[in-house]
């Protein structure tokens, strides 16, 4: 696979659609990423704006081997941000990693949401070669004053998982807890043209 993979976005509505996965493999299955990108869908607009899909989602174990770059959909915008999608969730399986993975961003919102992690399993082994990275996606930007949202993971193994394991040569990292905020917007400054100097 060397092109373009992108799942669906989510729709607009009070509460905002999640977006879809990139791929999802349903009992078992091989995957090969070997160039392009594969990204998750943007969570929809909304009030409490949807979460960001999955770039890659084995649902029942499989192989992942990736040279290329999978990411998280990013959170969706508005009152309430959605949180960024995972870069790679599994439920075990094994995921050789030679390229790029990350979570989304987070959404842009008065109350940001989170980074998506880089990685997500219950279970399963991790492989990360030398030069590969995987990285938590960055928080969302707080508008108008408001609140960040805190980055992603680089790779989470849940509670009660299957076992699971992590081997590292390359790059595991955290995003950034909110990209720059967005100043609050200032009235202008009187004019002075109404000043005088009185002498007496």
């Amino acid at each position: 696979m060397g092109h373009a993979v992108t799942g669906g976005a989510g729709g607009t509505s009070t509460n905002g659609g999640g977006g879809g996965a990139g791929i999802v493999t349903v009992d078992g299955g091989n995957v090969s990423v070997t160039g392009g990108t594969v990204s998750g869908g943007a969570g929809g607009r909304g009030h409490h704006a949807g979460q960001g899909g999955a770039g890659i989602f084995l649902y029942d174990g499989g192989i992942l081997e990736n040279s290329g770059i999978v990411t998280g959909g990013a959170g969706g915008t508005r009152a309430y941000g959605g949180q960024g999608g995972d870069g790679v969730l599994t439920n075990g399986g094994s995921v050789t990693n030679a390229g790029a993975i990350s979570g989304g961003v987070g959404g842009d919102a008065n109350i940001a949401g989170a980074g998506g992690n880089g990685m997500t399993t219950y279970g399963g082994t991790i492989t990360n070669q030398v030069g590969a990275t995987i990285t938590g996606g960055d928080g969302g930007r707080g508008v108008y004053g408001g609140v960040g949202g805190a980055g992603g993971a680089g790779v989470v193994f849940v509670d009660d998982a299957d076992g699971g394991s992590v081997e590292n040569f390359g790059t595991i990292a955290g995003g950034a807890a909110e990209r720059l905020p967005t100043p609050l917007r200032r009235a202008p400054a009187a004019s002075a043209w109404w000043s005088r100097t009185t002498t007496s």
